[in-house]
């Protein structure tokens, strides 16, 4: 069963647009949600924050997304199975 203290999310995008309605939809369905502008940011916030979920942009001018799961999935916390989406 999941319990409200097991719904986080961490958003990596930077563009802050998305991270915003993402944030407001996700929160207004009852998620703790937290949100970085950059890689660095979002390993920071990861290591934190410890989140269920990620949802990681590929492309970010610091570290791309790869990199950022890379770094991730050799932490043992999060050696758990990522989806990578692209979009164009």
């Amino acid at each position: 069963m999941i319990t409200f203290n097991d719904k986080k999310i961490l958003i990596i995008d930077d563009e802050s647009e998305i991270t915003f309605l993402l944030q407001n939809s996700f929160e207004a369905d009852g998620y703790q949600v937290v949100a970085a502008n950059t890689g660095v940011d979002g390993i920071i916030e990861a290591r934190r924050f410890n989140p269920n979920i990620m949802i990681i942009d590929i492309t970010m001018p610091d570290l791309n997304g790869y990199k950022v799961i890379q770094i991730l999935r050799e932490e043992i916390e999060y050696s758990h199975d990522f989806i990578k989406c692209k979009t164009y």
